[in-house]
């Protein structure tokens, strides 16, 4: 019989790992920071937005592994305004919901 997907189990699968709590950590550290900078600078630091966001990919991408789908929260991130959305917590959330344990590597702690 084949095993049905289910994201809640996925998710705290992959938060048993360091990697991903580092990532969701550097996420929510990095959409703080934009949601500061946004109000703080009244919409005027275009540049700092983007190295932070740039920064934030680079890092996640180390941490979790390069993906297609870290474009999305970078194409997001890249709108005027649209720092006050937390969308790089919300997509390393989503990745690790969507996390499948490889056959080969043993599970965390043993």
């Amino acid at each position: 019989m084949a095993e049905r997907f289910h994201p809640v189990r996925n998710f705290t699968a992959a938060f048993k790992r360091p990697r991903w709590r580092w990532a969701l950590a550097l996420a929510l550290v990095s959409d703080a920071f934009s949601f500061g900078l946004e109000f703080l600078s009244l919409g005027l630091a275009e540049f700092p937005q983007i190295l932070v966001d740039l920064g934030t990919a680079a890092g996640v991408a180390v941490l979790v592994g390069p993906r297609w789908s870290l474009a999305l929260p970078l194409l997001a991130e890249a709108f005027p305004a649209s720092s006050v959305f937390p969308s790089w917590a919300l997509a390393v959330a989503a990745w690790a919901a969507l996390e499948t344990e490889p056959k080969n590597e043993a599970p965390h702690g043993t």
